[in-house]
């Protein structure tokens, strides 16, 4: 068929005008099968795209995150800002992929988006950033799987610790807040 020949030469335009003119060929195999070809040269910005035009956005996010080329931050952030929060797994991929890369902003976004904030809190603790914690367990309480309770346990003993100092006038032994995990930003 014509069409195999257009695609076997990666004439990707001519390709799709014959398919654009007969009506038995899906244009979006013609667009998975050029996104593969983009795949194969290593050419991850454009697979990507060709997969988002594809209805692909899965498959986008694990090529750009796994190949991790330049921008791919921004790249993957946009994809994040115009798929629809039903795209659950795609989100969750994303999130996890800019957590392991620890770009800690990008995830944050993403698990707001998923209003998934035991991950978000989970983060947070890895990175001991504990006023950002702090902040986000007082605003969502009770949104929480049972990993952050710890947080939790640890918070309300520091507290307790914190005011029972106060109240004796004690002054803070030195790093006694490190010794325990915990430091102050």
């Amino acid at each position: 068929m014509a069409i195999n020949l257009f695609v076997d030469l990666r004439q990707w335009e001519e390709a799709k005008v014959f398919a654009a003119g007969t009506s038995n060929i899906d244009s979006s195999d013609l667009v998975r099968r050029q996104a593969e070809w983009a795949e194969e040269t290593k050419d991850w910005k454009k697979a990507a795209e060709m997969y988002l035009t594809a209805g692909e956005p899965l498959r986008a996010c694990r090529i750009i995150g796994e190949c991790k080329g330049k921008d791919w931050q921004t790249v993957m952030i946009e994809i994040v800002r115009n798929i629809p929060k039903s795209e659950i797994e795609v989100l969750e991929t994303c999130g996890k992929f800019y957590t392991e890369s620890e770009e800690d902003d990008y995830a944050k976004e993403v698990y707001l988006k998923l209003d998934n904030f035991s991950m978000l809190m989970g983060m947070l603790v890895r990175k001991k950033n504990w006023s950002e914690a702090t902040k986000l367990a007082d605003e969502h309480e009770g949104k929480f799987d049972k990993k952050v309770s710890e947080f939790h346990t640890v918070r309300q003993r520091v507290r307790r610790l914190t005011h029972a100092r106060r109240r004796c006038f004690c002054p803070t032994p030195n790093g006694w807040l490190s010794r325990i995990g915990l430091t102050r930003h």
